[in-house]
C-alpha cells in the first residue's frame, strides 16, 4: 500500500500511482465480468480516454516542473538558436524517442533527474496539453518588479524614486488613472447583453471599489474576446490599447467554432508578434509561464482541432451535478452513486411513458417550431389599414414563391409606361403591386392555396408580443428590454436592393447592405389559415449613422433614424446584435454580433460580417518601435497617480 501525499494538488502524481498499476491491469489483463442478461463472463477492459486540465494541473500529474526557466516543455533551452524552427514530430516519432525511457513517478524523480533527461522526458506529455486561466490579467507592478528594471538597466523612467521611508513608483504606460477606472468600470456597468450571451456584467462590477468581482470562468471569455476591447476605448495610450485590442482579436479568432487551416500560419505569426508588443510596455515579471503559453495556442488547434470542442464549461457545470447528488457529507461516493442509480432508473422506466419528459434534460425553447414562437406579452391589437398594408407588401416582396408576379408586374408598368424612369418605376411597383396581384391570383385557377391566402391579405386584428423565440434567438421589444437586465431588440438584415445615385438614375447598383435597428413592435399578421412574424423596426441612416472605425468596430448613432417608410422585416430575416454605449464618444454605440442558442442548421453570411475580427494588419505599430517604446512612452504623461511603497524599517 503505497500512503498518498496530505495535499492531493502538488504531488497528485504520487497519490495517482495505484491507479496508473490498476489501469495497465485492466488494459492488457482485463478482468472478468458477469452479464447478468446472458447469464455468462465477459473478458473487460478499460482505459483512460483523455484527460481535461489547465497548465498547472498539467504539471503536477505529469511530475514535472512547469515553473521557473524551464517551466515550457516545447521551448528551447536558453540558449541563442539561428537555425529555423525543428519540424514538429509526428506521434510515431515521439514514440520511438521515449519507448525505452523508464519513468519513475513521485518526488525522487525531481531530485535525481539530471537536466537533460529531464528535458526528454518533458517531450511525453506536451502533445494534447488543456491551455487556460490565460485571462486573469495582473500587471505585477510593485517595488520588487521596479527593482528588476533597474538590475536590467531599461526604463530609467519608471525607476523607484525614494523618499524618505516611501518610495514612489511613476505610472507606468499601462498604468489607469482613477477617471480610466470609472470609464472602464461605468462602460462595463451599463453593458446589457443578449439572453444566453453571458452572465449579467454589471453584477460584476464593484463601482465604489473600481474593480471587477466574482467572474466565472466563462465571464473572462467574454470578456477578454468580446468586452474588453470596447471597454478601453478612449483609455491608455494608444499603441498600448492597440496591442491588447490585438489580443482580443487573436483570442477571439482562435476560439470561433469555424477555423480556416490556411490561417493557421498567420494566427501563430500574430500570437508572436503580440506577445513581442505587450513586452514593450507591461514589465518583465508579468510575462509568465502562462502569458508565455499564448504562443503554443495555434499549435493546439492543429493537433487538437477548435477550441470550443475542448470546452470545461460542461464538463464544471456536471460536476456541479454531481455535488449537488451528495447528501450525507461522510459518504459523498455513496450518494453520488445512489441518486445517480435512482435517475437512472427513472429515465428507464419514463422510456415507457409517452407523455412524460426526459429526467434531467432542459428542453431548448428554440426546438419547439422552426417557423418561431411567441414568448410574453401577448396581446390582439387592432391596427390602420395603412401600416397592415405596409407590412403585407414587405412580405409579399420577400416571398419566393411571389417572386415570378413581381418580374411580370413590373414588366406590365414597363409596357404601359414606358417613360418611367427606374426609380419611378419602383414607387408605382410599390404602390399598385398588391392590387394588381390580387386581380391577377383571384382570376387563376391555377394558384396555390397560399398564393390565394396571401392575395387576399391579413387581418386587421394583429396578434403582437414583447418576445418572439425565432433563428435560436430570443428577440424582445424595446420596451421590454428597458424592464430586464438583457438586451434583446437589437436586430440586423442583411438586404439585398437597388442603390440609386439620383432620382433620374436609371442604372442603380445592387449592393447587399446591413441595416442595424431596434425592434419597436412584434407582429403575427394572420391569414386566416397560418401566421407571419414580422418585426417593425425603428432603423440607423445607413449613409449619416453607420460607420466603421480605424480598429474595424462598427458604431452607429442610434438618434439618427432613417427609413421610415419601410420599418417592418420578417423575423425568420433578422439576425440579432447588441450594443454598447462607446466610451470614446457616448452619441455612438459599438455593435456586437448575438449568440445563437442552440445549434444552427444554417449559417447565414449576415451572423458571419458583424462581428468579422478586423485584419491584423490595420492600423498596428509596428514590432521596430522597441527603443522607442523604452526611451519615450514607457511612462505616463498625462496623469501622476502613481504608486507609493513603504520601506520596512
Amino acid at each position: 500500500m503505497i500512503a498518498g501525499p496530505r495535499h492531493l494538488g502538488n504531488d497528485i502524481d504520487v497519490y495517482l500511482t495505484p491507479l496508473i498499476e490498476d489501469l495497465k491491469q485492466l488494459w492488457e489483463e482485463g478482468v472478468d465480468v458477469w452479464d447478468a442478461n446472458v447469464q455468462q463472463t465477459f473478458r473487460l477492459r478499460t482505459m483512460v480516454f483523455c484527460t481535461i486540465n489547465d497548465f498547472p494541473a498539467y504539471g503536477n500529474l505529469s511530475g514535472y516542473s512547469v515553473k521557473g526557466h524551464h517551466a515550457c516543455p516545447i521551448s528551447f533551452n536558453g540558449s541563442q538558436e539561428n537555425e529555423g524552427p525543428p519540424e514538429a514530430l509526428t506521434g510515431n516519432q515521439v514514440h520511438d524517442r521515449i519507448k525505452d525511457i523508464v519513468t519513475v513517478f513521485g518526488k525522487s524523480q525531481k531530485k535525481t533527474s539530471s537536466p537533460n533527461n529531464m528535458w526528454k522526458k518533458r517531450s511525453i506529455f506536451f502533445d494534447l496539453p488543456y491551455w487556460s486561466d490565460l485571462y486573469v490579467w495582473k500587471t505585477k507592478d510593485g517595488l520588487k518588479c521596479r527593482q528588476d528594471l533597474v538590475d536590467m538597466g531599461i526604463r530609467e523612467q519608471l525607476h523607484p524614486i525614494s523618499q524618505g521611508r516611501q518610495t514612489y513608483l511613476p505610472p507606468a504606460c499601462h498604468a489607469l488613472s482613477t477617471a480610466e477606472k470609472k470609464s472602464f468600470c461605468q462602460c462595463l456597468q451599463n453593458v446589457k447583453v443578449p439572453q444566453g450571451y453571458s452572465s449579467n456584467i454589471k453584477s460584476l462590477v464593484a463601482l465604489n471599489d473600481l474593480k471587477l468581482v466574482g467572474l466565472k470562468s466563462h465571464d473572462c471569455h467574454v470578456l477578454m474576446q468580446q468586452l474588453l476591447p470596447v471597454a478601453i476605448r478612449g483609455i491608455l495610450p494608444d499603441k498600448v490599447r492597440v496591442a491588447i485590442t490585438r489580443l482580443c482579436f487573436l483570442f477571439n479568432a482562435i476560439c470561433s467554432k469555424v477555423i480556416n487551416p490556411h490561417q493557421l500560419d498567420d494566427l501563430e505569426n500574430e500570437a508572436a508578434i503580440v506577445i513581442c508588443q505587450l513586452e514593450m510596455y507591461f514589465p518583465p515579471s508579468f510575462f509568465d509561464i502562462m502569458v508565455h503559453l499564448i504562443v503554443h495556442l495555434v499549435r493546439e488547434i492543429r493537433l487538437c482541432d477548435p477550441v470550443f470542442l475542448r470546452w470545461m464549461y460542461s464538463i464544471e457545470r456536471y460536476m456541479k451535478v454531481l455535488k449537488g447528488y451528495t447528501k450525507n457529507q461522510y459518504r459523498p461516493e455513496a450518494s453520488i452513486v445512489e441518486r445517480y442509480v435512482a435517475e437512472e432508473a427513472i429515465e428507464f422506466c419514463s422510456q415507457y411513458m409517452e407523455t412524460v419528459e426526459a429526467v434531467g434534460v432542459p428542453k431548448i425553447r428554440h426546438d419547439r417550431t422552426r417557423g418561431g414562437q411567441g414568448t410574453r406579452g401577448f396581446n390582439v391589437v387592432t391596427m390602420s389599414r395603412q401600416d397592415v398594408s405596409q407590412a403585407h407588401l414587405y412580405i409579399l416582396n420577400n416571398t419566393q414563391e411571389v417572386v415570378p408576379y413581381i418580374q411580370t408586374h413590373k414588366q406590365y408598368l414597363t409596357s404601359i409606361k414606358p417613360k418611367l424612369n427606374m426609380m419611378k418605376l419602383l414607387q408605382e411597383h410599390n404602390r399598385t403591386f398588391m392590387n394588381w396581384f390580387k386581380e391577377t391570383i383571384m382570376t387563376d385557377d391555377n394558384a396555390s392555396k397560399t398564393l390565394r391566402l396571401l392575395a387576399i391579405g391579413p387581418n386587421l386584428n394583429v396578434p403582437t408580443w414583447q418576445g418572439y423565440d425565432i433563428n435560436n434567438y430570443s428577440f424582445y421589444t424595446k420596451s421590454q428590454d428597458d424592464k430586464s437586465s438583457v438586451q434583446n431588440s437589437g436586430v440586423i438584415v442583411e438586404a439585398h436592393s437597388e442603390h440609386f445615385s439620383r432620382a433620374s438614375d436609371n442604372n442603380p447598383i445592387e449592393a447587399s447592405m446591413p441595416y442595424f435597428g431596434v425592434i419597436e413592435e412584434i407582429w403575427e399578421l394572420d391569414y386566416n389559415q397560418f401566421r407571419v412574424p414580422v418585426f417593425k423596426c425603428k432603423w440607423v441612416n445607413g449613409n449619416t449613422g453607420v460607420h466603421k472605425d480605424e480598429m474595424g468596430f462598427t458604431l452607429v448613432d442610434l438618434n439618427k433614424v432613417g427609413y421610415k417608410e419601410e420599418p417592418f422585416i420578417m423575423a425568420e430575416q433578422a439576425r440579432q446584435v447588441f450594443y454598447i454605449q462607446d466610451p470614446n464618444n457616448r452619441r455612438l454605440s459599438v455593435v456586437l454580433q448575438g449568440r445563437p442558442i442552440g445549434v444552427r442548421e444554417q449559417i447565414h453570411d449576415a451572423s458571419l460580417d458583424i462581428c468579422e475580427t478586423p485584419r491584423f494588419c490595420t492600423k498596428m505599430p509596428s514590432i521596430c518601435e522597441q527603443a522607442e517604446v523604452d526611451d519615450v512612452h514607457a511612462i505616463r504623461h498625462d496623469h501622476a497617480e502613481g504608486l507609493w511603497e513603504n520601506i520596512a524599517p
